[in-house]
């Protein structure tokens, strides 16, 4: 794990206060170990074999408690919400960019539904609009085989950072942020939000006649340096 992970993980840790965890596409397990070693009961959700297997043996080597951390060798996309319950918090770490955009809504809707208190989605992002689709400004991209890559190879859509903010709203949060932390590096295609669960504020008590504007996030007009920059890139592709 090189600084800017371990700094993410962290990050990740320090944000999330929770008795019941569901690690979406877990990977090799460290940041569904580090909160079952803080206390917390977590299920690991993970696509490939081999990458559940590291996870087993994470947990042999730290002995931590197999209730405390549970693996379950699945596709996101054909889990069994219904069966898994709810959760007081749920993680989406290096995932959501691996889905087409449909799937990648689908799933934020799944993740509002199962979580109590908040999710944690860390997730690669677009740098600016280079296309629109449905609504959201984002990347195209082609994957590519590999452990911690989709699992199939097919295009998959990277949001902008306004646009990741949209969908989780529209995904049914309330809220959400980018979340730093000492030591951690801003990466330009890189974000790691936080979106709570709870009542949208549609009007304020103090003002009831005010009208709010709208709160769902607005993507930004790219500046005349990141036109030319999208330009270059579309002639690249």
């Amino acid at each position: 794990m090189n600084d800017e992970g371990a700094a993410r993980i962290r990050a990740i840790v320090q944000a999330v206060h929770a008795d019941s965890v569901l690690d979406l596409g877990a990977g090799n397990g460290e940041i569904g170990a580090e909160l079952a070693l803080r206390g917390a009961e977590v299920t690991c959700v993970e696509g490939r074999m081999e990458n559940a297997a590291d996870i087993r043996a994470l947990r042999d080597r730290r002995q931590i408690p197999k209730h405390r951390l549970e693996v379950l060798v699945s596709d996101v996309r054909k889990l069994e919400w219904d069966v898994l319950g709810k959760f007081d918090a749920v993680l989406c770490s290096g995932l959501l960019y691996h889905l087409p955009l449909p799937d990648a809504l689908e799933l934020a809707r799944r993740m509002h539904a199962a979580c109590r208190h908040m999710a944690v989605i860390d997730t690669e992002v677009a740098w600016g609009p280079l296309v629109e689709e449905a609504g959201y400004a984002g990347l195209r991209f082609k994957e590519r085989p590999g452990r911690l890559s989709a699992l199939d190879e097919r295009d998959s859509f990277w949001l902008t950072r306004a646009s990741l903010h949209a969908l989780l709203y529209d995904a049914g949060f309330a809220s959400s942020w980018e979340l730093g932390s000492p030591g951690q590096p801003r990466r330009q295609t890189r974000a790691t939000v936080v979106a709570y669960v709870g009542e949208r504020v549609e009007r304020l008590e103090l003002e009831p006649e005010r009208v709010l504007p709208d709160a769902r996030p607005a993507e930004p007009a790219p500046s005349r340096l990141e036109r030319a920059r999208i330009k270059l890139a579309r002639f690249r592709r």
